[in-house]
């Protein structure tokens, strides 16, 4: 009602309730032809994400696609004084994110001239592809790898190590990224240790996809997700 009031019914608006931890998971999401709806408590995705934030020490984030853009639909921010403050709903422009880049890995010529068809792509930094040609450079990279990294790509200061999430066909249809805000991160990390905790979240959040299994609750802890022995963060350099 609140909203047909203010005359913004056809505006996406997320509403976020969020614990004395920062902790997500009962958001409610309002997206145009689609019903309200919220991720279950401690939805099994959120459960990968928190622990794929806790073994790595770095804020992570899931996003699908819309059009040109990414949109957030989950998160957990970092535990540190600085750490990501992008919440639920925020949109950016999917060819300058990396989640953006995994979430386009797989699209055609064909697919991809359908989505940008104007003959040039706005920059947003130094790094940002600004012609399709460009992109689709960058996008085989990504795709002979498997994942994508960022060092400012689209900000000045943040890091990112970014994974696809596929479903039962094999689609892609979500991306998960960790960033690093304020903080230099090594290359060998980025390529060794964060890559490897991103490409595991990123496989396990696809095979619960996959399986869709009734019993979720098998796949949450009895309690929260603990740091790893030797956290990977150590390889920042804040």
């Amino acid at each position: 009602a609140k909203r047909k009031e203010l005359g913004v019914e056809d505006v996406p608006v997320v509403g976020i309730a969020k614990g004395p931890d920062r902790n997500a998971g009962r958001e409610q999401f309002f997206l145009p032809g689609r019903e309200p709806f919220m991720l279950e408590p401690r939805h099994p995705v959120l459960f990968f994400l928190q622990r794929l934030r806790d073994e790595t020490g770095l804020s992570s984030h899931m996003a699908v696609a819309d059009g040109r853009e990414i949109v957030y639909v989950a998160r957990y921010p970092a535990r540190t004084t600085i750490s990501s403050t992008v919440n639920i709903g925020t949109r950016f422009p999917i060819h300058a994110t990396v989640m953006g880049r995994m979430l386009l890995i797989e699209h055609d010529d064909a697919a991809l001239q359908a989505l940008f068809t104007e003959d040039g792509l706005p920059r947003f930094s130094e790094q940002t592809p600004t012609t399709l040609a460009g992109l689709k450079e960058i996008l085989a990279e990504d795709r002979s790898r498997g994942y994508a990294t960022s060092q400012s790509f689209f900000e000045r200061g943040v890091s990112s190590v970014a994974a696809p999430v596929r479903d039962g066909a094999g689609r892609i249809v979500a991306a998960i990224n960790i960033t690093a805000v304020d903080a230099y991160v090594d290359l060998e990390a980025m390529h060794g240790g964060l890559k490897d905790a991103i490409l595991q979240a990123a496989a396990e959040i696809t095979q619960w996809i996959r399986r869709e299994a009734p019993r979720t609750t098998q796949l949450l802890p009895t309690e929260p997700a603990k740091a790893a022995a030797t956290p990977i963060r150590e390889s920042l350099h804040v």
